[in-house]
Parts: structure tokens; C-alpha cells; sequence
């Protein structure tokens, strides 16, 4: 009996980290799929012009490798009221491998540049400088994966519970 009680307690573990797991799946699933959505309807939001008053690169280490993050601020202006924005893609933000990379991809915007700043018409203070949306396709398969694998440790605790249960151990 205490085998069996074991036995059990391992499946609860398993089940908890399954639901953790798939939990984390689905939300990259979802937030993937928000990001395509909004990146379409940002093609239609207007455009004002607005002026880059900030650039930096921030590093982030991730698992042992660095990854540089460009950071661009930006003033701009809908019905007489400023904004500052942070964006520059919708989604998760935009990061590097080397420190190079991100710099070139910050020459786009030198301080004091205008830039064209889309925002959104029902919430002006969200805007972007760029209408397209980051890593959606990498949380959408690594979405995907996690449900997979999920599913997979579901049909096997299943399968192990069964046999405990009918004494096919």
C-alpha cells in the first residue's frame, strides 16, 4: 500500500506540472496570436509625426548568453496632446545577439530625427514606430510544443492511472 500511495503522489506531481506546462503553452498561443492581430489592426491606425528624444541598449542575460535590447523614446503629438512612446513593434520587444546588431539597428533612429509614429485612434497613447509584430511565430511554436507535450504526459499518466486502478500494474 504505501507503493500505491507513492505512486499516486507522483501522478498528482505529474498531473500539477502537466497543467503548468500546458498552461504556459496556451498562453503563448494566445499571446502570439493577440500580437498578429493587433500588428493587422495597426494598419490602419494614423499616423502622426513625432520626434526621437532618446536611444539606449540595454543587456539582458538570458541563460548565460547576453541579449541586447535597443531602446527607443519618442515624443509625438494626436489633438494637441503629447505622448511619449516606447514601442517600436507591437509584441514582445525587439533584442540582439551582439552588441553591433543593435546598434546598427538603432541607426534608423538618431535622436532629434522625425519619425512617422502610428497610434492607435481609440488609445492614443499606444503607438508604434514600426506596423509589424515581433517573435510572434517563435511563442507560437514553442506554444504549440508545450501543448504537445502536454498532451502526451496526460495520455501517459491516464494510461498509468487505469492500470493502477484496475491492478494491471
Amino acid at each position: 500500500m504505501h507503493f500505491l500511495g507513492g505512486t499516486l503522489i507522483a501522478y498528482i506531481c505529474g498531473g500539477l506540472f502537466a497543467l503548468l506546462l500546458g498552461g504556459l503553452g496556451v498562453y503563448l498561443i494566445i499571446d502570439a496570436q493577440r500580437s498578429r492581430r493587433k500588428a493587422l489592426q495597426s494598419q490602419s491606425w494614423p499616423v502622426t509625426k513625432g520626434v526621437i528624444t532618446q536611444t539606449d541598449i540595454r543587456a539582458q542575460e538570458h541563460d548565460e548568453t547576453i541579449r541586447y535590447v535597443p531602446i527607443v523614446r519618442y515624443m509625438y503629438e494626436v489633438d494637441g496632446t503629447s505622448f511619449e512612446g516606447r514601442q517600436i513593434t507591437i509584441g514582445s520587444g525587439v533584442e540582439f545577439n551582439s552588441h553591433q546588431k543593435a546598434t546598427e539597428y538603432l541607426a534608423k533612429y538618431p535622436v532629434e530625427t522625425a519619425v512617422s509614429v502610428y497610434y492607435n485612434p481609440e488609445k492614443p497613447s499606444e503607438a508604434v514606430l514600426q506596423q509589424v509584430a515581433q517573435k510572434t511565430s517563435v511563442g507560437l511554436v514553442i506554444g504549440i510544443v508545450l501543448v504537445v507535450i502536454t498532451l502526451c504526459l496526460v495520455c501517459l499518466m491516464t494510461t498509468g492511472i487505469l492500470r493502477l486502478v484496475t491492478g494491471a500494474v
